[in-house]
């Protein structure tokens, strides 16, 4: 009976350090909002399109013609305004064409547990309306979705969703 107390006591206890917790990060990262980029490509001379993420989410929808339209949502929490366009700048999404392949691409820093802490951080999402071109996509910990796509596809995710339908 002693033991089922303790064991009470220690779940209230953590349930309580972390409500102050989540009261922590939301007064912490005063600063906050969204920023979005559009940008289109022509694809007329593209075979295959490569995705590379880490941790932004995709939704690849189906279009016609020959552009590839990206949305990029960035929402960012910060602790200090100053810091706002550093964590912006730091999450970028990059487009190469290397011949015939498309590359879009995650890159900046992301995953300092400490630099989140003292910061703030980042979180991409990105709608894509793409041709039925084949595709590839690798994900880390992001979500990736794809509607109504008859082109070929292949993805790999590490800790996230996939969802093809």
């Amino acid at each position: 009976m002693k033991a089922y107390r303790v064991a009470i006591i220690a779940v209230l206890s953590a349930a309580a350090v972390a409500s102050l917790g989540c009261g922590f990060i939301e007064d912490h990262f005063r600063y906050h909002g969204d920023k979005i980029v559009t940008k289109t490509i022509d694809v007329s001379d593209v075979e295959t399109v490569e995705i590379q993420l880490g941790s932004a989410d995709i939704k690849i929808v189906s279009g016609t013609g020959t552009d590839a339209d990206f949305e990029i949502k960035k929402i960012y929490r910060a602790s200090k305004k100053k810091y706002i366009d550093e964590l912006l700048a730091e999450s970028r999404i990059t487009f190469e064409k290397q011949g015939s392949k498309l590359i879009v691409r995650q890159e900046g820093e992301h995953g300092r547990a400490f630099d989140t802490l003292a910061r703030g951080y980042v979180r991409i999402q990105i709608t894509a309306t793409l041709p039925q071109l084949p595709l590839r996509i690798s994900s880390g910990s992001g979500d990736v979705r794809i509607d109504d796509r008859q082109a070929p596809v292949s993805i790999v995710t590490g800790s996230g969703d996939a969802v093809v339908g």
